[in-house]
């Protein structure tokens, strides 16, 4: 008897071990910038959906409750009031997220109409993409990759 028959029970070598996870290692580390490039363009379509959603929910309230609700941006959060006698009170605020910033040139103000007062133009940012999304009279919106 031979030794590659003695020795011939099924498993790897330490070379196709180390073949293996050489291949594996490279496939992981072209993989990895990828996956962060493509992290940080889901990061700034979430901030760009929440201002939207946050647009449009202001929209919809001022109608549904027949009230002027007011949109504005305080410490990177977007904060919906409600015209309530003749003060304005908060019910509802969205987050974008940490690693988006977002700024409101002024704060407009839906009315049940369904209009909006003046016209505004959000900006969001993050490092390596910046978007403006302005928004008409009656509220439609539209995003700019600036």
């Amino acid at each position: 008897m031979n030794n590659n028959e003695r020795y011939g029970e099924k498993g790897f070598t330490v070379l196709e071990l180390l073949v293996t996870l050489t291949i594996f290692a490279l496939v992981i580390g072209l993989g990895v910038p990828t996956f962060k490039a493509y992290s940080k363009k889901i990061e700034i379509n979430n901030g760009l959906r929440t201002v939207t959603l946050a647009v449009n929910t202001a929209r919809y309230k001022a109608i549904e409750n027949n009230r002027s609700i007011k949109l504005k941006v305080e410490e990177n959060r977007l904060i919906l009031l409600e015209k309530r006698d003749s003060a304005w009170e908060s019910f509802m605020d969205f987050d974008p997220g940490d690693r988006v910033s977002v700024s409101l040139n002024t704060s407009p103000v839906f009315y049940p109409e369904g209009y909006i007062v003046p016209l505004c133009s959000f900006y969001v940012r993050s490092n390596e993409e910046n978007y403006k999304i302005s928004i008409s009279i009656a509220g439609r919106i539209k995003v700019t990759e600036l």
